[in-house]
């Protein structure tokens, strides 16, 4: 028989929920399928135990974020790696290339024009660029 979950202390004296798997207790997770899967209530996440990073994606309050944490964040909150890529310096970073300025810069994401994401605190998602319009192959002729 196991012995009993204790609960994890965070940063601001109250407690990580003991019943919450690992997984939440490490990395960013999308709030609203947490909540549909009976794994924490809304008024849990709303607690100090657990940080909002951008909408419906949360963490405990005592991860310590970094770069990749945000990384992981910014492509919950667009919807998974089928709907955003992680550019620029934020790609060079998650692939040994530390290009990151100094301080706490944005993830760098890209996402379809029909993405509901914008840029906020902490994620950039440059805009379209007259650089990157099509052009018809007869244009060449």
């Amino acid at each position: 028989m196991r012995p009993p979950i204790q609960p994890l202390p965070d940063h601001a004296g109250m407690s990580i929920d003991a019943h919450a798997p690992r997984e939440l207790r490490l990395r960013p997770f999308r709030g609203s399928v947490v909540i549909a899967a009976g794994l924490l209530t809304s008024s849990q996440l709303r607690g100090r135990a657990w940080r909002r990073l951008f909408p419906d994606v949360y963490i405990s309050a005592d991860s310590e974020m970094n770069h990749l944490r945000w990384c992981e964040a910014a492509v919950i909150y667009a919807g998974g790696h089928d709907r955003a890529t992680i550019s620029g310096r934020s790609a060079a970073y998650l692939m040994g290339v530390d290009l990151l300025p100094l301080g706490d810069p944005p993830v760098i994401l890209t996402v379809p024009s029909t993405s509901h994401c914008r840029s906020r605190d902490h994620l950039d998602i440059p805009g379209p660029s007259p650089r990157w319009t099509s052009i018809p192959p007869t244009a060449f002729s």
